[in-house]
């Protein structure tokens, strides 16, 4: 559908929907032009010139309308076709992202590649809505995409810890964490998205536990195979204390030389309480002489102890990251959209996208509702083509009007090259609207007489 042109959308509207809100507006219009006529006196032009500017000013706005809601409707078909809507589905769906689009700023195309990746994940209804809606008030607060913000909040759902959670408290806890994140929420997404939110995720962490951590791995530059690898190392603590014959593992036995207990880790582990392990490491490194890396080590094995390492020489960030996350959710989410609203890039984005969505929907009334409207362009076309070839002279009219415009434009840019067009179409205009005008029929040419000269002598 995005190769039909909004003019033939505007031809084949539907025309009793037009004709009944014409009818609507004729006592509007004589108002108008009651009006006009007072009013033109005091700008010294005609009302007929103003009634002509504001029928200029209709269409122009009707196409636009037309044009709008055209395009809307192609991101509507593109959700039934691709995520498998039924019709009455995609027409719930449609209403709700103009309503979300008009109450937070975010365009209704980009709320539409938004709801695609929200149905592609499963959700319907009422899910699909609240994560739509959440989405787009983190867009406006984070200043991101509404597509990366999407992308965040169904990664994080798609995580063990995360499945349950209220989509709002979730989104709070996204915004929030994604301050501490370089590269912001789009890199917060990539880290729950990828390795290592999954292997942190499957210890039963939670997202105020991963996010802080994952944030730190990525302000040093850890690249993701390093975490990955210290949180697959994480499943040492989880293997049993004692052998078979009730003796201390081998394992158990090397974390008692520096002072750590197995048990007690896979206790802070259970609970979520990985920054509790890290401040034992680094405190059984102080009292046994070790090294932080070397204690790291012991722990989390040659793969693990490096990322391990990074964390406990910064867990003074962790900890303070861990402290701003502690009150994010819904409430969260709620104040920071209604602050960002109060500004003026917002403001304006939500009166532009208001104007856009009424656009939409007044545009919604000039289409057909008809199922192949291809077709029917190309009998639009045919017809046209039908109607010049039958009337040459109104294709030789709307050519002399089209070159009165060209005319106009150059006349900006050289005066005298625009005058001369001007004179010219005006000349081609004139002609082809004189009645009396008659095919020039092929000249004829006769050959010239031929004069005789005779001379007379005279005699005396």
């Amino acid at each position: 559908m995005g190769f039909l042109p909004p003019i033939i959308a505007t031809l084949i509207a539907d025309t009793k929907e037009y004709t009944a809100k014409m009818t609507e507006a004729q006592a509007k219009m004589g108002e108008f032009g009651a009006s006009s006529e007072a009013s033109a006196g005091l700008f010294g032009v005609s009302s007929n010139a103003i009634a002509l500017g504001a029928v200029g000013i209709a269409a122009a706005v009707g196409t636009y309308a037309v044009d709008s809601a055209y395009k809307f409707q192609e991101g509507l078909d593109k959700l039934k076709n691709q995520a498998g809507l039924t019709e009455g589905q995609v027409k719930t769906l449609g209403n709700e992202i103009l309503s979300i689009s008009a109450n937070t700023g975010i365009a209704a195309g980009d709320l539409e590649a938004a709801a695609l990746t929200i149905s592609q994940a499963g959700l319907r209804g009422a899910a699909a809505f609240n994560t739509l809606n959440a989405s787009a008030k983190a867009a406006v607060i984070t200043n991101a995409s509404v597509a990366d913000t999407t992308k965040a909040i169904v990664a994080a759902q798609t995580l063990q810890i995360a499945k349950g959670i209220e989509v709002n408290k979730l989104t709070g806890i996204l915004v929030a964490g994604s301050k501490s994140f370089v590269g912001g929420l789009a890199a917060e997404e990539q880290m729950l998205s990828g390795r290592v939110g999954v292997a942190l995720a499957k210890y039963g962490l939670d997202l105020k536990t991963i996010i802080p951590i994952g944030a730190e791995f990525a302000r040093v530059g850890l690249p993701s195979r390093s975490v990955a690898a210290f949180a697959n190392s994480l499943t040492a603590l989880t293997k049993p204390v004692t052998d078979a014959k009730g003796n201390l593992t081998a394992y158990a036995k090397s974390l008692e030389t520096v002072g750590l207990s197995q048990e007690k880790l896979a206790a802070d582990l259970k609970s979520g309480n990985l920054v509790g392990i890290f401040e034992e490491i680094k405190q059984a490194a102080a009292s046994s002489g070790e090294s932080i890396g070397t204690v790291a080590q012991l722990v989390f094995g040659s793969s693990g102890a490096g990322a391990a390492s990074v964390i406990i020489k910064n867990l003074q960030d962790i900890a303070a990251a861990q402290k701003n996350l502690s009150g994010a959710g819904a409430g969260s989410l709620t104040t920071n959209f209604s602050t960002a609203m109060t500004q003026l890039g917002p403001q304006l984005k939500k009166l532009e996208a208001s104007l856009s969505a009424l656009m939409i929907s007044a545009g919604k009334l000039l289409l057909p509702a008809i199922t192949d409207v291809a077709t029917w362009a190309n009998k639009a076309l045919t017809a046209i083509q039908d109607f010049f070839k039958k009337n040459p002279i109104v294709l030789h009219l709307v050519a002399d009007i089209g070159k009165g415009l060209l005319a106009a434009v150059t006349t900006a840019i050289n005066p005298l090259k625009g005058v001369q067009m001007a004179t010219g179409a005006v000349s081609s205009l004139l002609s082809d609207l004189n009645p009396f005008k008659s095919t020039p029929t092929k000249a004829t040419t006769t050959p010239a007489k031929k004069t005789t000269t005779v001379k007379v002598k005279v005699t005396k």
